[in-house]
């Protein structure tokens, strides 16, 4: 039997370098992160590099941060807040051809999940138009977000080098 466990590990970039382990799982509170692990210059210890793992315990907790923290602003109070990057990462280090391919495999089926997404809250939209409803005016909806700003949120949510694999969703 093997005793290794299933992780869900998040890589977090363009972090400050004024960021510590207790700002990043502060900003990350509300999906319960199990562990941050901040990369740190070898020379000087306390000083960031700008770059972070973040662990959770669950698939859903590492899920929702993929999908809600990708392209969210940190702000730590020292330095100005900067829009960090949340992907995907199959654990651990190296460049071996088995964790290459893992780490193609989920980055396939995220951009599937986006592209469907995409295409589901698309056809929502046409529906909406095609209904004619038009007294009702743009309502944030329980979250606070207009339809245009969730439209925006989740065009930012697609790393910029992969949007040209889901544009075809945008008609």
């Amino acid at each position: 039997e093997s005793d290794k466990k299933t992780r869900f590990i998040c890589f977090i970039g363009n972090l400050p370098f004024s960021a510590t382990t207790e700002s990043v799982r502060a900003h990350f509170a509300s999906v319960q992160p199990t562990g941050v692990r901040m990369l740190t210059e070898r020379a000087n210890p306390k000083k960031s590099r700008g770059i972070a793992f973040v662990e959770f315990g669950r698939f859903d907790h590492m899920k929702t941060c993929l999908e809600k923290f990708h392209h969210t602003e940190f702000d730590d109070g020292l330095s100005p807040a900067r829009k960090i990057n949340v992907e995907l990462t199959a654990g651990g280090g190296g460049k071996t051809a088995q964790r290459k391919q893992k780490i193609t495999e989920k980055n396939k089926k995220l951009n599937e999940e986006r592209v469907n997404r995409m295409q589901r809250e698309e056809a929502a939209k046409l529906e909406k138009a095609k209904g004619g409803d038009k007294t009702k005016k743009a309502e944030p909806a329980s979250d606070g977000l207009t339809q245009k700003q969730r439209e925006q949120q989740e065009q930012n949510a697609i790393h910029p080098s992969r949007r040209n694999w889901v544009q075809h969703a945008k008609k």
